[in-house]
């Protein structure tokens, strides 16, 4: 019997929360006797040349502005080429470039895969009218959580019963760390005594760091020695600088940019603040709280589907400034709260949300999908 097949299609692998799940899956499926194969539309990325040089095929389309009708002609010359058992898109371009691709045939097998969805969705009915024939061609649909499934039912009106939730996972023992604290917070300029909030992210909008920031403020009014780390880089980082500045807060916030040793820094957190305006099955969320961190999180996406309010985490209503800092200073000046709640989040992360389940889980819906 030949070896299974897997194709995967996304817009890239570079640094992002579909692109992590890819590669991490694409190594993991070699280490299962699958052999993977990658298409990016735009570019490699820092994880796609790390998988060239371990040996997986990568294709880079370079895909051109607006709707590029080559691609699909690319991705059908690969499929001839590498005849894979299954196409697998993350998120909705890459579908829509892979039903092309594959029209009128229903083989190879499409498992089509929605991670996150704007904010302010909007019914388009040129996408409703295509999805409405690419369902035929599609051998099964999943998203990382409820919110995504019911943004694809409500927006782009696939059929729920059609779609199935694979949550996304993390490799759990990789967080579990020891590191000397005290000397890391040095390393940072920090004191030990600093009391640490921790973000993680690209500085875009939908994060929303400018509530946070506004927010620290009002937490420096009871809790004396807070410190915000924000790591992460983006277009927003000259104006969030500038209003940690205006506010007299640029003592207070360190912008530390893009990092290679987020375990260790989620060792000297205090607490993990997340104040994004959308989500959908946040990655960092998940490796924060596999790290014993207690959370502090918007009601946002599928953040609800992760956080239990009150038990490893509290959620607040977005742009909720007061509400997110009160949740920051209860967490704070309760060291006991900290402490069970990050440990309700370990085991939450070990009970649902590990690597090791959502692989399982992919595979035996590959191996399904192939006799439907």
């Amino acid at each position: 019997m030949s070896k299974l097949k897997v194709m995967y299609i996304v817009h890239s692998l570079g640094v992002g929360g579909a692109e992590k799940i890819v590669s991490e899956m694409a190594e993991e499926l070699q280490n299962r006797d699958i052999e993977p194969v990658i298409c990016c539309l735009d570019y490699l990325g820092v994880w796609g040349k790390k998988l060239q040089r371990q040996g997986i095929k990568i294709f880079n389309l370079e895909r051109r502005k607006g709707i590029d009708f080559s691609v699909s002609k690319k991705i059908r010359s690969i499929i001839n080429w590498e005849n894979p058992d299954i196409l697998n898109p993350h998120q909705y371009t890459p579908y829509f470039y892979t039903v092309l691709s594959v029209l009128p045939s229903v083989k190879p097998k499409i498992v089509f895969t929605e991670h996150g969805r704007f904010r302010n969705d909007k019914i388009s009915l040129k996408r409703v009218i295509f999805n409405k024939i690419a369902v035929f061609f599609t051998a099964a649909i999943t998203c990382v959580c409820e919110f995504s499934k019911a943004s694809l039912v409500k927006y782009e009106l696939f059929p729920a019963a059609r779609i199935d939730i694979i949550y996304n996972g993390i490799k759990t023992e990789e967080f579990n760390i020891n590191i000397d604290v005290n000397a890391k917070k040095r390393s940072l300029g920090l004191s030990p005594q600093d009391k640490i909030i921790g973000a993680v992210g690209r500085l875009c909008p939908e994060k929303n760091y400018e509530m946070l920031i506004k927010s620290l403020a009002l937490v420096k009014k009871q809790v004396e020695h807070a410190k915000l780390l924000i790591v992460g880089d983006g277009q927003l980082k000259g104006s969030l600088t500038a209003l940690s500045q205006k506010m007299s807060l640029n003592k207070d916030v360190s912008f530390l940019g893009e990092r290679q040793d987020i375990k260790e820094l989620m060792r000297i957190f205090d607490v993990f603040a997340l104040s994004s305006d959308t989500e959908a099955a946040s990655l960092v969320l998940l490796e924060a709280m596999a790290s014993g961190l207690s959370v502090v999180a918007t009601h946002a996406g599928g953040n609800h589907e992760i956080v239990e309010d009150g038990r490893t985490g509290i959620l607040t209503q977005r742009a909720d400034k007061q509400g997110f800092a009160s949740a920051i200073i209860k967490l704070l000046n309760d060291d006991n709260l900290r402490r069970q709640m990050g440990l309700e989040g370990i085991n939450r992360i070990k009970e649902k949300f590990t690597f090791r389940k959502m692989v399982d889980n992919y595979v035996t819906l590959y191996n399904k999908v192939l006799y439907l």
